[in-house]
C-alpha cells in the first residue's frame, strides 16, 4: 500500500509533548502503523498520548466549611493552657513568642483577654499583632473593650500598622453599641489608612449609623466657588481629593453593603433616604453627621 502523505513530526502529532528519543518515537509509529497489532496498556503509553479524565466541577465550600472551627475552653482548661504556655509568653525570642500567640487562635475563652489586652503594648510590634488577632477570636465584651480601650491611646489610634489591625480585629469581631462613637470620633481625627478600616467595619456591621458618614466620604470635594476669597488653597483641596480616591470605593462598598443598594453618586443615594425606599428603610442622612 503506498502513502503518499508524508508524516507529522511528532511534536506536530502530539502538541505538548518533549520530543521523545528516536527509538521511542520509531516505538509509537510502528504501534500506530501496525492496526492488527492489539493496542498497548493505557499505562505503557506516553503520559501526554493518555486521554485525561473529564474534569468535575467542584462546587464551592460553604461558608460554614471554610471558617475555622475553634474549641472553647472552660475556665480551668484555659488557666492551664496559659500555664503551659507562659514560658513560652516570656520567652526572649520573638519567634517562640509568636509561634504561640498563633497557636491561641484555634481556641476561645475569656481568660485569655486579659493577658493578650496586656501583650498589646508589647514592644515588639509582631507580637503585638498577634495578640490582636487571638483578642479578635474571642466573642466576649470583655475582648472588645480591650481594643477599644487600646485605639483610646493617642499613640496607637494614629499608628498605621496597630490601628488598622485593632479596627480591623473589631470589624470581624463587633464594636458594640458604644463603639460607634468612638470610631466616628476617631475617624475624623486619625491617618487615612485607618479611616479606610473603620469604614470597612462600619459595612461589616452593617452599622445605619454610618449611612450619612459614607455619603459624605462619597461626595468627591470640589470647592464651592474657587475665585471666593474664603476658598482654601490649592494644597488644601489636593490634600482633600487624594483622601476622597483612597476612601471613595471603600464607601461605595459599604454603602451597598449596609443599604443592599448600588446608587451612582452620593446625591443619589441622599434623594433615596429621603424620599425612596430609603426612608422605609429608616436611612437617614444628615451631613457631617
Amino acid at each position: 500500500m503506498e502513502m503518499s502523505a508524508s508524516f507529522p513530526s511528532f511534536a506536530e502529532a502530539v502538541p505538548g509533548c518533549a520530543r521523545p528519543n528516536p527509538g521511542r518515537a520509531r516505538g509509537v509509529l510502528l504501534v500506530c502503523l501496525n492496526c492488527t497489532a492489539p493496542a498497548p496498556e493505557p499505562a505503557n503509553l506516553l503520559p501526554c498520548l493518555q486521554t485525561p479524565p473529564p474534569a468535575q466541577e467542584t462546587p464551592p465550600p460553604k461558608a460554614e466549611e471554610t471558617a475555622p472551627k475553634r474549641r472553647e475552653l472552660s475556665d480551668d482548661e484555659a488557666r492551664t493552657l496559659l500555664k503551659e504556655i507562659e514560658k513560652n509568653l516570656k520567652a526572649k525570642e520573638p519567634r517562640a513568642r509568636m509561634e504561640t500567640l498563633k497557636q491561641l487562635t484555634s481556641v476561645q475563652s475569656e481568660v485569655l483577654v486579659k493577658p493578650m489586652a496586656g501583650l498589646l503594648k508589647d514592644k515588639d510590634l509582631q507580637i503585638a499583632i498577634h495578640a490582636i488577632h487571638v483578642l479578635e477570636v474571642q466573642p466576649y465584651d470583655s475582648a472588645r473593650s480591650a481594643l477599644l480601650s487600646f485605639l483610646r491611646n493617642d499613640r496607637i489610634g494614629h499608628d498605621e500598622t496597630l490601628g488598622r489591625e485593632a479596627v480591623r480585629a473589631l470589624g470581624k469581631l463587633g464594636y458594640g453599641n458604644a463603639g460607634y462613637a468612638q470610631l466616628r470620633k476617631l475617624f475624623d481625627h486619625t491617618r487615612p489608612v485607618i479611616k479606610r478600616e473603620i469604614l470597612l467595619a462600619f459595612a461589616a456591621n452593617k452599622d445605619k449609623r454610618a449611612f450619612s458618614l459614607l455619603v459624605d466620604t462619597l461626595e468627591e470635594p470640589i470647592p464651592a466657588s474657587v475665585d471666593a476669597a474664603s476658598n482654601p488653597p490649592a494644597a488644601y483641596w489636593k490634600e482633600k481629593y487624594q483622601l476622597w480616591q483612597l476612601l471613595r470605593i471603600p464607601a461605595q462598598r459599604s454603602l451597598t453593603e449596609i443599604s443592599g443598594v448600588t446608587l451612582k453618586d452620593a446625591e443619589a443615594y441622599r434623594e433615596w433616604a429621603k424620599s425612596g425606599d430609603g426612608k422605609k428603610l429608616g436611612f437617614m442622612y444628615k451631613r457631617g453627621d
